[in-house]
């Protein structure tokens, strides 16, 4: 009698599976010294490609506020500006824009309680004031400073995301909501005194629904990794949403998995735990 023994890696073909991965706090996090993402990652971003999965960034920050060393994971494509632009092998599907009317309510209301705002286009971030001490500590903070200006800014560029920082005053943080909700959708950064200010209605959630119709990818093949607030809807698209171990608790609450600490390689982790390496 003969045996017939099958090696499964063979017989079996992994379906196409697309992640979505947020940047700050999932895969860098420059507060707490971590200004690249970790050789773990770097390998996971290459295995998940070599098996012939899609690998977004999908993240708040505009293309022009990418560093070298996210464009370096060559990921397939980006969903950018918290889901109003997006870019699949180099080319862009669309790009949605902040109307004017909103961005002058958040210049107004920046100058009023004296903080900075940030009107963020693909190639330049426009801000009130390089030399304003919030601008400064808000610069230091998120590791950014190529790419601001503060002049020449005009109303017909493009303007993707927009984001507001100001004093480290708790009274400021309800009036930023009361004032701007109208306009935008505001996500604060965590606890931090700093906010993303995204066009009304729109969200990495929606972003994420376009690429897939534009894919032809189906839900149950989605995974993604966030830790903040503006990552909520990221985490309810898709099938399987993983959250950072360091993420805010809203978003744990939500995530069908927590995974660990960013600072622990929680993204790799959270890879292998779905078994997509």
């Amino acid at each position: 009698m003969y045996h017939l023994f099958y090696d499964l890696s063979i017989i079996l073909v992994m379906e196409q599976k697309i992640i979505f991965v947020d940047i700050d706090g999932t895969i860098v996090d420059h507060s707490r010294g971590l200004h690249e993402p970790t050789p773990l990652t770097k390998r996971s971003f290459q295995e998940l490609k070599a098996k012939g999965h899609l690998v977004f960034i999908a993240s708040g920050r505009a293309m022009c506020l990418l560093p070298d060393s996210i464009k370096a994971l060559e990921p397939n494509g980006y969903l950018l500006a918290n889901g109003a632009y997006a870019e699949i092998d180099g080319k862009v599907i669309f790009s949605e824009l902040i109307d004017k009317k909103a961005r002058e309510e958040i210049m107004r209301f920046a100058n009023e309680v004296d903080g900075a705002y940030y009107l963020e286009t693909t190639k330049e971030i426009f801000t009130r004031d390089l030399d304003h001490p919030v601008q400064k500590k808000f610069a230091l903070a998120w590791d950014v400073m190529d790419n601001y200006r503060d002049e020449g800014y005009s109303d017909d560029l493009d303007v993707n995301i927009a984001m507001l920082a100001i004093r480290e005053d708790d009274s400021i943080v309800d009036k930023v909501y009361e004032r701007l909700n109208p306009y935008v959708n505001v996500n604060r950064h965590g606890k931090m005194y700093s906010f993303d200010l995204n066009i009304k209605g729109n969200s990495k959630g929606r972003g994420i629904e376009k690429i897939l119709d534009r894919l032809k990818i189906d839900k149950k093949d989605t995974y993604a990794f966030g830790d903040g607030y503006n990552d909520i809807e990221m985490i309810q698209m898709v099938a399987n949403g993983i959250a950072m171990a360091n993420g805010v608790k809203e978003l744990k609450d939500i995530a069908d998995y927590v995974t660990l600490d960013v600072l622990d390689d929680g993204f790799t982790f959270g890879l292998k735990k779905y078994r997509l390496l």
